[in-house]
């Protein structure tokens, strides 16, 4: 008998405060300047999702002012079409497919505190909760 594994979104959080010369102050976590985060996304479980599976979606939201700049996706196949936006500081994200065990990336420079906090909300069906990776 196979057990079905449970599904889940994960996603991690990678901060490069250092790899853009851009800066506003130095040595600082307060201090403002331009940053790269990455944020990757993992279907960790044994089901595929689909648009019609997003409830409400991915929503990437920040505890400081920021002010994004640019964002970027890594390739993915074209039936997949993952679909990233910014609005109001606020990253979106969405899908036509999502395949299982697979996994995309976002990447993006803003303007603000070298450190900032963030949360990751959304709704999909099959998927109790979006977590961190730790």
């Amino acid at each position: 008998m196979d057990i079905e594994k449970p599904t889940k979104i994960l996603y991690s959080w990678l901060y490069y405060p250092d790899i853009l010369p851009m800066k506003s102050s130095y040595n600082d976590s307060d201090a403002y300047g331009y940053y790269l985060n990455i944020i990757s996304f993992i279907n960790n479980g044994n089901i595929d999702f689909t648009k019609k599976d997003i409830v409400d979606c991915i929503k990437i939201s920040f505890d400081s002012v920021i002010s994004i700049i640019n964002i970027k996706k890594s390739k993915s196949n074209v039936y997949e079409n993952f679909v990233v936006t910014s609005l109001n500081n606020v990253i979106i994200v969405s899908w036509d497919f999502f395949e299982a065990q697979r996994s995309f990336e976002i990447a993006f420079i803003y303007h603000g505190k070298k450190f900032i906090e963030g949360s990751c909300n959304g709704k999909v069906l099959g998927v109790n909760k979006i977590r961190a990776l730790i």
